[in-house]
């Protein structure tokens, strides 16, 4: 989990959606690169079988998630809508 969102962290601080979604596709090419480096340490016996697995699982995950923001920033950048700027009521403590 935390490699998913490390990787989709990039851009974070983009506060418009579609320049998010434009970083989220640099991470998208980070996760490709990711997944080719464990497929040469696996045939270079660097890591075993099972390791590999537990890896790749782990990019096929941040490669969904990245998908996911991206789909939800370009909804936002076509409906104009802004879910990020409501505010959440408080409600209030005292009975």
């Amino acid at each position: 989990m935390t490699f998913a969102i490390l990787l989709t962290s990039e851009g974070f601080d983009r506060f418009r959606p579609a320049e998010h979604a434009r970083f989220l596709e640099f991470a998208r090419g980070s996760i490709g690169e990711v997944q080719d480096c464990l497929i040469e340490a696996q045939e270079k016996k660097y890591i075993d079988a099972a390791l590999f697995e537990r890896l790749w699982t782990l990019t096929r995950r941040a490669l969904g998630t990245n998908t996911n923001l991206q789909k939800y920033l370009r909804r936002c950048v076509k409906t104009g809508a802004k879910p990020w700027l409501k505010r959440q009521r408080r409600k209030n403590s005292d009975p």
